[in-house]
């Protein structure tokens, strides 16, 4: 058929460089080699850029180079897996992915900061106090959020001087440039982009499903990303004077552009390397927002793992301030300890004040190692919650036998990486001598030569368990794989979830009516429209049971996006053939 734009069997990761095409102001062509190539998938023939107005392909989506993250690093992202499981391919606990975006985006944003200053305007007002959230407690909040179309909002307390207390929630909105207009990106609109690209890149397969937990799909990594557009100047700010027309001054942040692709990924980027090596760079601290995924965030990500590539190892274990592992270069961590004398189990779980990455995997090993009820139990004995980083010096020496503690497993834990155990960690202590090659000298400290010796003479690697992955790894991978799919499914969403709230959000991502997208076939619209407002498209369908009910639905949403998509395009676009003609 040809509109079947589902396949069955594995997909395959088919790396293509992809050259931008552009036109200039004087009518002149620029293609590759001329321009910037990168790598996308085959496949992967859209991505969302919100200044294009929706949909594009991915080889004339583009930006300047003097926009701020080139220069300063005012951009963030978010990484998002589609995964195989028996409801079908399913993207696992979507809002929390989506709510972080937009907490990510609070660093460059500060209306929030603005609004609460704004209560004190008034005169009878005291104080104002916060309550701050969690990651748990926020990524519930966004489950909640998602949900009703709402927004992402934050509690305060006005306190007043005649003693009145008064609770507000003061609501984030993520405004972001949509071609000449400046709107708010909703949550809604977001996942529905999400969805959309499963299908306009040809992501989603059929049958067979995993009868247990989750598969990785080459190819199927999300990759959503905002960044402080360079329209009103290129200076470090992203706080800008816009002047009303009453001639009001007034603060407001420099406009967003966001952004979706879908990238080239294949498995795990830990696999088979597990070797892990002592980061050199100290883990950056309270100078930056590191529990958001921020760009500015990765440069010491990038020192570090650069080192640790270099020396062949896979991944870096980041050590903090305070001398904790806390993180590698893009996972969080959790140890799992047995204590030789008692026989008790640990897991000591890095919390967000050892300042740690908010990750949404985190987030359900938390819920695994804590909030439930039974907690996590490994051969019939509870394992002990411990939200401490540990120090690093006590990892060190249970490896090396001089302590009470034996590390069964160091797990790192990302959308990328998966759930993955460490085979060994490798300390150096001079390897931060090695560093200081390519800085300067400051300016009081004596011309002293760095001495230099070879890597590995000062080496120490230290075997994880005999280099075996022990058997509380595994069940704890499975454990939150598991939990993905609790609540019946209702932890996931299918990408045929674009209708699952009516039509309404789809029209507003591709500027269509469903009407059009039937070719102005009233009936079979109004069809569609019903099954869509009835819930059909809500319902989360186990396709070990019912595969033909599954795809179906698949089939039914793939047909009336692209058709959506294609009409979108023709009305933001001008074929080739016309500017030929006007010429």
């Amino acid at each position: 058929m040809a509109e079947d734009y589902l396949f069955s069997g594995p997909v395959q990761t088919d790396e293509q460089r992809v050259g931008l095409t552009l036109i200039d102001r004087h009518g002149r062509l620029w293609t590759p080699p001329l321009t910037a190539e990168h790598l996308m998938d085959g496949e992967a023939e859209f991505l969302y850029f919100s200044k294009m107005g929706g949909f594009v392909p991915t080889e004339v989506a583009a930006d300047s180079i003097v926009s701020n993250p080139a220069h300063y690093g005012a951009g963030g992202f978010e990484g998002i897996r589609l995964l195989r499981s028996r409801y079908g391919d399913m993207f696992p606990d979507l809002s929390h992915n989506i709510g972080r975006f937009i907490y990510s985006s609070m660093a460059f944003n500060l209306s929030l900061l603005r609004q609460t200053m704004a209560i004190f305007d008034d005169s009878e007002v005291r104080y104002v106090t916060h309550l701050q959230r969690t990651p748990f407690e926020f990524f519930a909040d966004c489950e909640k959020i998602l949900s009703s179309n709402g927004h992402v909002t934050m509690g305060v307390e006005v306190h007043y001087n005649d003693g009145r207390v008064e609770n507000r929630r003061i609501p984030f909105k993520l405004l972001a440039k949509f071609g000449a207009e400046e709107r708010e990106f909703t949550m809604r609109e977001m996942e529905g982009v999400i969805c959309a690209l499963a299908y306009l890149n040809k992501i989603v397969r059929g049958p067979p499903f995993p009868a247990e937990g989750t598969a990785l799909i080459n190819s199927a990594y999300w990759r959503p990303w905002f960044w402080v557009s360079g329209e009103y100047g290129l200076k470090i700010p992203t706080v800008i004077t816009r002047e009303m027309a009453n001639g009001a001054k007034i603060l407001v942040d420099k406009p967003l552009y966001c952004a979706v692709a879908t990238l080239p990924w294949k498995g795990s980027y830990l696999e088979p390397n597990r070797r892990l090596l002592l980061a050199p760079y100290e883990r950056i601290g309270k100078s930056m927002p590191v529990s958001k995924k921020i760009a500015g965030c990765y440069v010491n990500s990038t020192l570090n793992i650069n080192a640790a590539t270099i020396l062949t190892f896979g991944e870096v274990l980041a050590v903090n301030s305070d001398n904790q592992i806390v993180e590698g270069s893009a996972e969080n961590l959790v140890f799992f300890v047995r204590d030789k004398m008692t026989n008790k189990l640990r897991a000591y779980f890095p919390p967000l004040s050892s300042k740690v990455l908010a990750g949404t995997n985190r987030n359900r090993a938390y819920k695994v190692l804590k909030v439930l009820e039974e907690g996590f139990i490994f051969q019939g004995q509870k394992v002990e919650y411990v939200p401490e980083a540990p120090n690093k010096d006590f990892v060190l020496n249970s490896l090396r036998g001089k302590t009470n503690a034996e590390i069964l497993g160091v797990v790192l834990m990302g959308t990328g990486a998966g759930f993955v155990s460490a085979e060994s960690i490798t300390s150096n202590p001079e390897l931060a001598e090695w560093m200081l090659l390519d800085e300067l000298r400051s300016e009081e400290t004596p011309p002293d030569p760095i001495i230099l010796r070879r890597i590995h003479e000062t080496s120490e690697e230290l075997v994880i368990n005999n280099r075996a992955e022990h058997p509380i790894v595994d069940i704890f991978r499975k454990a939150c794989a598991e939990l993905i799919l609790s609540d019946n499914g209702g932890r996931i969403t299918p990408p045929y979830a674009i209708f699952s709230n009516g039509c309404d959000n789809a029209e507003q991502i591709f500027g269509v009516s469903i009407i059009d997208a039937f070719n102005g076939d009233p009936g079979a619209a109004r069809d569609f429209k019903a099954k869509a407002d009835g819930g059909y498209f809500a319902e989360r369908v186990n396709g070990l049971k019912q595969p033909d009910e599954l795809m179906e639905r698949h089939r039914e949403a793939s047909r009336v996006v692209r058709r959506m998509n294609d009409l979108s395009i023709g009305k933001r676009c001008t074929p080739i053939n016309r500017i030929a003609q006007r010429v």
